[in-house]
This record gives structure tokens, sequence and C-alpha cells, in this order.
């Protein structure tokens, strides 16, 4: 089983960050989930490292370094993409969410090209991602009709469902759990998950700092005409 740590760097060492020494000494380790599940009651990083730094999991010297998810592979040790989870990423971590939301942006030709292009070279997915990338094509051109566009919409449920649930190598069929559910692959459903909330996150502050630009440059435009000043183009 992959260890994962919550860890913060200090100088050339990464320290790791043990908030529930409790639970952590049943197992001696965290799982990716259990991480998830406490950054996620956090709004700000600011907030989390706080708390840490209360309840004595955190140097206070240490209050401006970035918390980071790492994991050893293969004798190496790797950052988790995108980093940890906060409160308004955590609905992003439910499979439900996460087909809703897709359901809802199908036709968003940037985001679903950027997820056929993270996936593009994971050998289980070749099938569903090609399958979306033509109908994607398709959909730029101005060629898919409406029967078309149903399968597009299942296509980009069908790359999420192969994403994040785990399938029988043979049959492709769900793999169910003792509670006769689907088996959820964690990590790879973080890893999503993260991933469309960094790409929402990111968008979003790119259309507010947008949208302020165009007030500010409307301001200044404003600020420009001083009054009983007339211009040619009054005229």
């Amino acid at each position: 089983m992959v260890k994962y740590k919550l860890v913060v760097r200090d100088k050339n060492e990464y320290k790791e960050v043990i908030w529930n020494k409790d639970e952590y000494e049943k197992f001696d380790r965290y799982k990716l989930k259990d991480i998830d599940e406490f950054t996620g009651k956090f709004k700000t990083h600011v907030d989390l490292t706080s708390e840490l730094i209360r309840i004595t999991a955190l140097n206070p010297e240490l209050i401006n370094r970035k918390l980071q998810i790492r994991y050893d592979f293969r004798g190496s040790n790797k950052a988790v993409r995108y980093g940890i989870a906060l409160e308004d990423d955590a609905k992003f971590l439910d499979p439900y969410y996460i087909t809703s939301y897709l359901n809802e942006h199908y036709d968003d030709e940037i985001l679903i090209e950027k997820i056929c292009n993270r996936y593009s070279n994971t050998h289980a997915l070749g099938y569903p991602v090609n399958l979306l990338k033509k109908h994607l094509r398709s959909l730029k051109l101005g060629h898919l009709t409406k029967f078309d566009m149903y399968d597009y919409k299942q296509a980009v449920l069908e790359l999420v469902d192969r994403i994040v649930y785990v399938h029988d190598s043979v049959d492709f069929a769900y793999v169910m759990d003792n509670k006769g559910t689907a088996k959820v692959n964690y990590r790879q459903l973080h890893d999503l998950g993260i991933f469309l909330a960094y790409d929402y996150k990111t968008r979003k502050w790119k259309s507010v700092k947008e949208a302020q630009d165009v007030k500010v440059k409307t301001k200044a435009k404003k600020d420009n005409n001083i009054p009983g000043q007339y211009s040619i183009f009054d005229y």
C-alpha cells in the first residue's frame, strides 16, 4: 500500500505533519482520503496552517511554507499533482459531483480537451480518450448532429467512469466491494477531482481579473474626460 504524507519542506528535508497521532499510530500511515478529509475542513491555507500550529503539529517558523502531499514511488519521493484539497475543492472529490459538473460543461471544448490531453498517455484509457477526441473534433467543426451530441456526452461520462471506478481487466465490469458497490480508485478520483477544482479556480480567477481590468480601463477613460472640454469626435 502506498504511504501518503502531508509534508512541509524544511531546508532539504520533507517533514511529515501528523495532526492525529492516535489515528496515525494505528496504521503507521494516513491514507490519501484521510489527508483530503482533514485539509478539506479549511477554507484557506492560512486557516489550515494556523490550526496545525495551534495543535502543535507544525512549527510556527514554517507557517509560510507550502504544504504538500507526497508519496514514495519506486524509490523516489514524488508530490501528488495539484496540491492539497481545501474546502472549496472537496466537492470535486465526489464521483457524482464530477459527473454532474461535466454533464453541465460537456460543451466546454477547452475543458474537455484538457482532460483528454491529461489522460492521453494512460494505456487503460486509450479507447474512451480516442473516442472522445473524435467527437471533440466533430464538435469543433460543427458536424455533430443531435444524435452524435448524445454519443459525445456519453463519451465524456464514460471516460470519467473509467478513471474513477475500478474495472476488471478482462470484461471491464465493475469490481465490487464487500457492500456490493463499485470500488472507487481513490487516487484517480483525487487526481481528476483536484485537476477540475484547480482548472475551475484558475479560470474563475482569470475571469474576475479580466472584469477588474475592464473596470479600471473604463474608469481611467472617464477620468481623462475633463468637464467643459470638447473632443473633435463630439461633432
